[in-house]
């Protein structure tokens, strides 16, 4: 049988081959030519701030009028990860004739999220080995991710969703991986404070990554108990602790670098650059109306566009009795989700 590690680089591999060669190398929308903006400005000046001149930014709604620099929506943290692929970008351009430099170099700059969608392939093959499941399954589920969602199409993009889901997906799998009783308290620590690290970086790919940090940190608590059952026997508050503590720490260096980058930016460490957003309109949409549109609409549908979670569902009573933490921790992931996004004007996305 192939070892859970060589699998997982194998699946990593052949995915990233296939987005590599259905990749579009151009940009589709402003979110993505402001990200863009945001890299070229951190590797050619030194900073976030992007030019007001620039077509295509969303300057952020309380950036200061009247600069030549401006603020974005955007943290920093997709742009500094994808700075080595401008400059590879840059590198690959050289030898190419003027007119057509640029679009050289944004073809393998936007190479980036294949690698990325694809380490999220990757780790769900793994995530599925480290439960025991065979090797044919974990490669079923990584493929299903990969070619039966809208992964695939966000693969060809430069959204910040697919780091933002790699980066939480990662956090919630060094969870279970600090959980099983034969780790060290060394291997334990170590795992949690990367999970919290993490997390906590989701923050700075996108803002919305804070809906899912309860959801984490209500995972960390309960696998300090080896069962749900126990729960009702005695909780062990030290060991809750404990986790939770290094939990924290490991969020911390990018936790505080985030708080000190918002400040900076935007005056006020627990701001975003999104402000008071007026597209957001929370509460404007009948949440009924929301949810049928986000999950079995025609237009809109998830179920329409990710078929495999049909399968999901089929599932979902076997896994929930073999792995209740981790079930009821996606579970109330995914209702988080729907209840935070079914309300808002623009449910739907609007045209991204």
């Amino acid at each position: 049988m192939i070892s859970a590690r060589r699998q997982t680089v194998a699946v990593w591999v052949i995915v990233a081959a296939g987005y590599l060669l259905l990749m579009s190398g151009h940009i589709y929308a402003n979110d993505e030519e402001t990200l863009f903006q945001i890299t070229d400005s951190l590797a050619t000046h030194g900073t976030p701030l992007v030019s007001a001149d620039v077509w295509g930014i969303i300057p952020s709604p309380i950036a200061r009028p009247g600069q030549q620099r401006i603020a974005t929506i955007f943290g920093p943290g997709q742009p500094l990860l994808s700075v080595p692929f401008l400059w590879l970008g840059k590198l690959a351009a050289r030898g190419v004739e003027r007119p057509y430099a640029a679009f050289t170099m944004r073809f393998v700059m936007l190479a980036f999220n294949s690698f990325i969608t694809a380490a999220t392939s990757a780790l769900l093959c793994y995530f599925a080995r480290s439960l025991k499941y065979p090797p044919s399954a974990a490669t079923a589920l990584a493929l299903c991710y990969a070619a039966g969602t809208f992964a695939a199409i966000q693969a060809r993009t430069f959204f910040a969703e697919p780091l933002t889901a790699l980066l939480l997906l990662l956090a919630f799998v060094l969870i279970r991986e600090s959980a099983p009783s034969h780790r060290t308290a060394r291997q334990i620590a170590l795992l949690l404070a990367a999970s919290g690290a993490a997390t906590t970086y989701a923050l700075t790919v996108k803002a919305h990554a804070l809906l899912f940090l309860p959801v984490l940190a209500l995972y960390v608590a309960l696998t300090a108990t080896p069962a749900l059952h126990a729960l009702k026997r005695r909780v062990g508050w030290k060991r809750i602790a404990h986790r939770g503590v290094w939990w924290i720490a490991g969020g911390a260096v990018p936790g505080g670098m985030l708080l000190l980058y918002n400040r900076w930016l935007y005056g006020n460490p627990f701001s975003t650059g999104y402000g008071f957003h007026p597209d957001i309109g929370a509460g404007t949409t009948p949440f009924l109306t929301g949810l049928f549109g986000l999950t079995i609409s025609s237009g809109k549908g998830v179920l329409w566009y990710a078929p495999p979670l049909l399968f999901a569902l089929i599932g979902l009573p076997s896994f929930t009795r073999r792995f209740p933490l981790e079930a009821a921790t996606i579970m109330l992931a995914t209702l988080l989700s729907f209840g935070f996004y079914a309300p808002l004007r623009l449910w739907s996305g609007d045209g991204a």
